[in-house]
């Protein structure tokens, strides 16, 4: 007892030898003098005091409030405190503070200045000097456009003159009490961080300390799981831990930044709630004679009771819950304090230890029942009340379990050697680490150099192919129109087929390669799904007659006329796969069927491709898409081929949203199946409807310039116009071209991209320039042997009208001519593209 008489004591000759610090200045009607404070010699102070506060208004930096009459209301308080004519200021509500704050620029040192709030029911915006710095939830007038959320604010700004207006937005919709109800503060923007710094610090360090004893003593529970005082005041720790994390500067809110402010608010009332019972159970259990267990059953159940409010009802109900539970809280204080007296005259084990825990715990509840009724603004501090009861509580248990005791200063040692260890095994890995990230850097660099390189070489590739092709090709064209016997004309149809594969094994390449790299796209547009199927048909029908095999293609008439697709990689499959059936069948029939099924969301059209060739092993079967395997290397020598056609037409498939299998036995034949997923178009795109021949646009007399740094190309150019009634005009080089276009002046030009010296893009700039003082533009066509989409995409934005990749078919030159002369255009028998 004389123990417990002198520690009363002690506290008691603290309290009084604590001298109050000099008044700091406060706010008197909206305005506060800190002229002769210096921020940086002094600590940050509270804009305590007299604020303007316009209830029920939400003003904005520089609004007119001559109109208003400011109401001078104290902070830090609960707006509720608040008589609006004869009656109060209702919790739920909003409004907005003002204060304008006097200072000398020179003793602010020109530094940066930063504002702190820490708690506002229960969302805030802030304002200085008109500068939105971070505020709190969102500020709404309305209940349903306000979201809560009372975390601290930090706000850093520079004073530009000697006021500072601050302006501060506050709204509640959730909670009993709005407005500030703790003190705002301004000060030196190092100090005010060191000191949120300082406090984050010490509650991590007491959050660690409860971490650490809340699992040291469940472990110990497992350990003796017939005595449960481990587990109590393992729950209880856990109940403190949970408290301190949702008061003060809310380190929950750090940690789950996510977590909305009904739930961390929940949080902390349930914690509130639970500390009592659980301590009251946790004293019982070390003085059980001196604290009946009928009464901490008690507790529990009113405990239970006010936890079940905060769990069915909104914050604006379950917050009066606070003062009333008050009683229950100095209830539990007085019940234990005078059974720890009792303990001490009857010289209990460990009451010594009890009595200063929950003294302490007495004096910091009397602080949060003193601040929470707005009577003192210290903050919420029973959570280091309820700490410091921890401490004292687990050195009771640790002298019970002194054995555990000496095992935690084991594991205590092993966890110091464990952390050095992991030190040291962090700076290895991450010496490791940046050594291999320095290695998968130049990996990268490597990667993207020889990706350049790879970019460059199939550019090239495709124009130094396509140049001599697009005359190869074109010379057969016109060959094969002449009068040839027989004999002639099949050496003309092997020269075109040969130039036809060369040409294709070029496109699946380039096309693998923009696949490869991510630069490949679906091109989605109405298309006439039997016109498709009618230009294969004409494509590969003579084939098939040559060979004497019967081909079929079989489509239902209740398919839609009309899908969205991509037509041209459509007919590049199914290209394929006929080429494959054509190449691989010696004899019997070739049978392409189309059908249809329809889901909720879209149209899915099922191809299969039938054959009666020479089939395929189960072991061929595994390989047969992947890239340059060829089923059967005797029929490949036979019939060449590149390997590249099934590979490339699975991934086309795969990019529509389809899938492709195969079913094939040796002897027998083999089937092809690929779905393509689409959607039924009711119109009639004028894209897609056929347009008669333009006879009287073939016949006008149209003027071409035509500009080719290659003799053979521009021949060609020449042949393929000569049915026509149009004047062509060729040059070889961009200056020559720009030259002669005064006396040319033409209707058309085509240009060449890669010519040397000035290439295509540098005489467009120049015709448009030339064009554009005219007061016209003539359109250009684009004559290029490169195919790659950034090619494509250059030349569309440089502004060529049209632009034709090499090797160009007679038919395809004069549609775009008619295209962009007259509007009109012809398919002259020619695959889509």
């Amino acid at each position: 007892m004389r123990r417990f008489a002198l520690i009363l004591a002690a506290i008691a000759l603290t309290l009084c030898s604590c001298k109050a610090p000099a008044a700091p200045p406060t706010a008197k009607q909206g305005e506060i003098d800190l002229s002769q404070y210096d921020f940086t010699q002094s600590p940050p102070v509270r804009l305590n005091g007299e604020w303007e506060f316009y209830p029920f208004k939400l003003l904005s930096p520089g609004e007119d409030r001559s109109t208003l009459k400011p109401v001078y209301f104290p902070v830090p308080r609960s707006w509720n405190d608040l008589n609006i004519g004869d009656r109060g200021m209702p919790g739920v509500g909003f409004g907005t503070y003002r204060l304008i704050i006097r200072i000398d620029p020179y003793k602010a040192g020109n530094r940066v200045l930063a504002l702190r709030t820490l708690e506002q029911f229960t969302a805030v915006r802030i304002f200085v000097n008109g500068e939105e710095l971070p505020g709190a939830g969102r500020v709404s007038d309305r209940a349903g456009e306000s979201i809560p959320d009372t975390v601290p604010t930090l706000g850093i700004f520079s004073p530009q003159s000697s006021t500072i207006e601050i302006l501060m937005q506050v709204s509640n919709f959730d909670h009993r009490r709005g407005g500030i109800i703790d003190p705002v503060v301004i000060g030196d923007e190092h100090q005010i961080v060191s000191s949120i710094e300082n406090i984050l610090i010490r509650d991590v360090f007491v959050m660690g300390i409860l971490v650490f004893v809340a699992v040291y003593h469940l472990i110990l529970f497992f350990i003796r799981k017939e005595d449960r005082t481990s587990l109590i005041f393992s729950l209880f720790c856990i109940v403190i831990l949970l408290r301190t994390l949702t008061t003060g500067e809310k380190t929950f809110t750090r940690l789950f930044p996510e977590a909305p402010y009904f739930l961390y608010l929940a949080i902390e009332y349930i914690t509130y709630f639970l500390a009592v019972p659980l301590g009251m159970h946790f004293i019982q259990k070390i003085i059980p004679h001196e604290v009946s267990f009928r009464v901490v059953r008690l507790f529990y159940i009113v405990a239970s009771a006010f936890t079940a409010v905060v769990l069915v009802t909104p914050p604006t109900v379950y917050s009066h819950t606070a003062n009333p539970y008050v009683l229950v809280l100095f209830g539990a204080l007085l019940y234990g304090l005078f059974a720890q007296i009792v303990a001490l005259r009857r010289r209990r084990e460990f009451s010594l230890f009890l009595a200063a825990g929950t003294l302490t715990l007495a004096f910091t509840s009397v602080n949060d029942v003193l601040y929470t009724n707005e009577v003192i603004y210290t903050g919420f501090i029973a959570h280091l009340g309820l700490t410091a009861l921890v401490i004292s509580q687990s050195a009771i248990l640790s002298i019970r379990y002194s054995r555990a005791f000496r095992e935690v200063e084991l594991l205590t040692g092993e966890l110091q050697t464990t952390n050095r260890r992991l030190e040291d095994q962090v700076r290895e890995r991450t010496k490791e680490l940046r050594t291999e990230m320095r290695e998968r850097m130049l990996a990268q660099q490597e990667a993207e150099k020889h990706a350049a390189v790879k970019s460059e070489f199939l550019a090239n590739m495709s124009h130094e192919i396509r140049t001599p092709m697009n005359a190869i090709l074109g010379m057969a064209e016109l060959l094969d129109a002449t009068k040839l016997d027989e004999q002639q004309k099949e050496y003309v149809r092997i020269f075109r087929r040969a130039g036809d594969s060369l040409l294709n094994i070029l496109n699946d390449i380039l096309d693998l390669s923009r696949i490869e790299s991510g630069r490949f796209a679906i091109d989605y547009k109405p298309f006439s799904l039997s016109e498709t199927m009618d230009v294969l048909e004409k494509t590969f029908r003579p084939g098939f007659m040559q060979k004497g095999l019967n081909f079929t293609i079989i489509m239902p008439d209740l398919l839609p006329v009309y899908v969205f697709g991509d037509s041209n990689r459509l007919f590049q499959v199914l290209s394929n796969l006929l080429s494959n059936a054509l190449k691989f069948t010696e004899k019997g029939a070739v049978r392409l069927t189309v059908s249809a099924r329809q889901n909720q969301r879209h149209l899915w059209l099922n191809f299969a491709v039938e054959d009666t060739g020479i089939g395929m092993t189960d072991e061929q079967l595994e390989h047969i898409f992947s890239r340059f395997y060829q089923a059967d290397s005797g029929v490949a020598r036979r019939f060449s081929g590149s390997g590249l056609g099934l590979a490339l037409s699975r991934q086309l498939i795969q990019l529509m949203g389809g899938s492709i299998r195969v079913r094939s036995k040796v002897g027998e034949g083999s089937i092809f199946e690929f779905d393509m997923r689409t959607e039924v178009y009711t119109g009639r795109p004028e894209a897609i409807e056929s347009q008669p021949l333009a006879h009287k646009a073939l016949q006008s007399p149209f003027r071409i310039l035509a500009v080719d740094d290659t003799d053979e190309n521009l021949f060609l150019v020449r042949k393929f116009l000569e049915p026509t009634s149009w004047t062509l005009t060729t040059v070889t080089n961009g200056p020559e071209a720009i030259k002669m276009l005064p006396s040319v002046d033409p209707d058309l030009i085509l240009l060449d991209i890669q010519m040397p010296g000035m290439d295509g893009f540098a005489v467009l700039r120049e015709i448009r320039r030339i064009d554009t003082a005219a007061g016209m533009r003539r359109p250009i066509v684009a004559l290029t042997g490169q195919a790659l989409e950034e090619e494509k995409n250059r030349i569309h934005e440089a502004g060529f009208d049209l632009h034709l990749t090499k090797p160009i078919s007679r038919a395809r030159l004069i549609e775009a001519i008619l295209e962009l002369l007259v509007g009109d255009k012809e398919t002259y028998g020619h695959k889509p593209e």
